[in-house]
């Protein structure tokens, strides 16, 4: 298999994680591309929407989103499944990865605009995304019974989430006022599949640890 990625993306990296926490790394090649650009001309082939994470099968046919991708990958291993059954376990675990996905877009869509010329840039834009985050950021952090337990495809799109706000907006100083929540961020982050997907701004390549 082979898959198209960017090395910053919270969605590449849920893609990842999961394809490391299932002992599938070996069977994945990872097509890293450098630049949007290099994006915008070798992915549409593979995904008309242009998006990444797309995962290529040994068949010829393509998965996307980060989704499909990780629960066509969690189908695949024999140990616990990352999605669990039909039940309450499941509908959590899938409302905790759209939480999760949900930071990493809107933390994206800060660094799309934040690259946008200055005189363009839209500042109430920027900070409806960032009440998005932390209201979500709020959430987990009254919720953090929620993350315990076996591990799932919700904590891992949690993780990457907040993973990608640290990359993308470094400025937001979120842990102090949510104890619980960055306790547990610290944890996962000291699983391998996390530290070997980690990525961090040039000049700053240290993963994150336990403070």
């Amino acid at each position: 298999m082979k898959l198209y990625a960017r090395p910053a993306s919270p969605f590449v990296r849920k893609v990842r994680v999961t394809a490391l926490e299932t002992g599938q790394e070996s069977a994945i090649e990872v097509i890293m591309m450098g630049s949007p650009e290099e994006q915008r001309e070798r992915v549409p082939e593979h995904n008309p929407l242009g998006k990444i994470p797309a995962l290529v099968l040994d068949d010829g046919r393509v998965l996307y989103d980060s989704c499909v991708c990780c629960e066509y990958l969690d189908a695949r291993h024999a140990g616990p499944p990352l999605f669990p059954p039909p039940g309450p376990e499941r509908w959590e675990a899938l409302r905790l990865q759209a939480l999760g996905d949900g930071i990493g877009d809107a933390a994206v869509l800060i660094g799309v605009e934040e690259f946008r010329p200055e005189e363009h840039r839209s500042e109430g834009w920027v900070k409806g995304q960032t009440r998005k985050i932390t209201r979500s950021l709020d959430t987990l952090d009254s919720e953090i019974a929620q993350l315990d337990g076996p591990l799932n495809i919700g904590q891992i799109a949690v993780a990457c989430g907040i993973g990608y706000v640290e990359f993308r907006v470094p400025r937001l100083a979120w842990k102090a006022e949510r104890p619980g929540l960055a306790a547990w961020y610290d944890d996962f982050c000291e699983r391998p599949s996390m530290t070997s997907t980690f990525f961090a701004r040039p000049g700053n390549m240290t993963p994150p640890s336990k403070s």
